[in-house]
């Protein structure tokens, strides 16, 4: 005889869901078409507002110790982050302590510890950029990679901070 245990799953599927709940609602309202990145002690995300306008808000998690146990703390409340016109949700990638983004082709830097948006200052950044893929970080440093509008892929090195033309492909941008 074999004794069955059947485990069923008391969860939504495709849901976020945190394991201590917490009231706070974005400061945007609803937000739809969402990327989230978790960078130092901030979760910061991107996605659309109800009016489609792109939005970015953050908010800090606390850790207080019990010895040498971490006890998360209540979070703050969501910040709103001024966005640049034409900024694109999706290209929202961590490189290092801070989130790249595009609008409308221009690269973009948010830094979490100051709810700073700025140009970046990565080197001669490569005009048009449609795509940004961020690589994990190595002994080596950071790489970002990135991909232009006329079909050409670029990849920037934290290491150098120089920006290598990888050249053009065949599939579309």
């Amino acid at each position: 005889p074999y004794r069955v245990k059947v485990n069923v799953h008391q969860q939504e599927p495709d849901s976020l869901q945190w394991s201590q709940p917490f009231e706070r609602s974005f400061v945007s309202g609803p937000l739809s078409h969402q990327k989230a990145l978790y960078v130092g002690d901030k979760l910061v995300v991107f996605g659309y507002a109800e009016d489609r306008t792109p939005v970015a808000e953050y908010l800090s998690f606390a850790y207080q110790y019990a010895g040498t146990v971490a006890v998360q703390a209540q979070p703050a409340r969501w910040q709103r982050v001024t966005l640049p016109a034409g900024t694109d949700p999706y290209t929202a990638v961590q490189l290092q302590e801070a989130v790249c983004f595009l609008a409308e082709g221009t690269l973009y830097v948010f830094r979490p510890e100051t709810a700073a948006v700025e140009l970046a200052d990565l080197g001669s950044v490569p005009e048009g950029l449609s795509h940004l893929l961020a690589g994990p970080a190595c002994k080596a440093g950071s790489y970002l990679y990135a991909r232009s509008t006329d079909g050409h892929s670029w990849v920037y090195a934290t290491a150098t901070g120089q920006w290598t033309d990888e050249g053009a492909t065949d599939f579309p941008a």
